[in-house]
Formats: C-alpha cells, sequence, structure tokens
C-alpha cells in the first residue's frame, strides 16, 4: 500500500507542472521588464501577445531585446514570431 509519506511532493506531475508555470511567469515578467528598459512603455496589446508566447518563444524574445532599437522591431518580431506560438 503506498503511503503518502512515501511520495515527494516535488516528483509529482502536479508539482511539475505547477513549477514549470511559475518559471514561465517570471521568465514573462523578466523579459517585460527587459523591454521597458530597453524601449520605454510597451504597449497593451504587445503585452498581451506576448502573454500567449510558449516559453520557447519567450526565451527567444529575450535574446533577441538587446537588437531592438525601438517599438518597431518588437512588433515586427511578434509578427514574424507569434504564429503557431
Amino acid at each position: 500500500m503506498l503511503n503518502i509519506q512515501d511520495v515527494q511532493l516535488e516528483q509529482t506531475r502536479v508539482y511539475q507542472d505547477i513549477e514549470e508555470k511559475i518559471r514561465g511567469n517570471e521568465l514573462r515578467d523578466f523579459v517585460l521588464e527587459l523591454l521597458s528598459t530597453t524601449l520605454g512603455d510597451v504597449p497593451e496589446t504587445a503585452k498581451a501577445e506576448i502573454e500567449t508566447l510558449s516559453l520557447e518563444r519567450v526565451r527567444s524574445l529575450g535574446k533577441s531585446v538587446s537588437n531592438f532599437r525601438g517599438l518597431e522591431d518588437l512588433e515586427n518580431w511578434l509578427s514574424d514570431h507569434s504564429r503557431n506560438s
């Protein structure tokens, strides 16, 4: 019989899913902060679009921020990368 004491919470799928979601939210927050620092005010429409990106795409966006010179670069990046996120 499985005893609750035998189950390590960190190894459960639910725990791992929650942990991944938290990491994803922290990454999105960091990238949005980086964008704000680099470009100034980020439009709400862009923020909403970033919220829908996969974690892989958010990581890619974070790597691209240093190449952005203005909001147009962000808008172009989102246009090119948000499809099938």
